[in-house]
């Protein structure tokens, strides 16, 4: 089944991630990431960001939170320094999986 998207919602979703992009940048600029609360602050930030991207992107909100939670996922482990090219691949492998499952539920 194709879903559509109205002019209004399409609207809306490019509106929250002009705030969210603008909140984002503020952050990243005047915050230093010295404490676990403005790291975990900066991950919900970059996952809102995301999930509406993927919304705007896959008309889904399912697909859109597998795609936050993947970009997250890759962002903790770029910060505890696990930089292997294959974890992105595995994260990538397991969003596929995770969606595959859920279609079937």
């Amino acid at each position: 089944m194709h879903r559509k998207r109205t002019r209004e919602q399409t609207a809306s979703l490019i509106i929250q991630l002009t705030m969210v992009l603008s909140i984002l940048g503020w952050f990243g600029n005047a915050v230093a990431p010295d404490t676990v609360s403005n790291i975990l602050l900066f991950l919900l930030l970059i996952f809102a960001a995301s999930v509406i991207i993927g919304k705007l992107i896959f008309v889904s909100t399912r697909r859109a939170l597998i795609m936050g939670f993947g970009v997250v996922a890759v962002l903790i482990l770029r910060f505890v320094e696990l930089r292997e090219f294959y974890y992105p691949l595995a994260i990538a492998a397991i969003a596929l999986i995770a969606d595959w499952y859920t279609a079937k539920l």
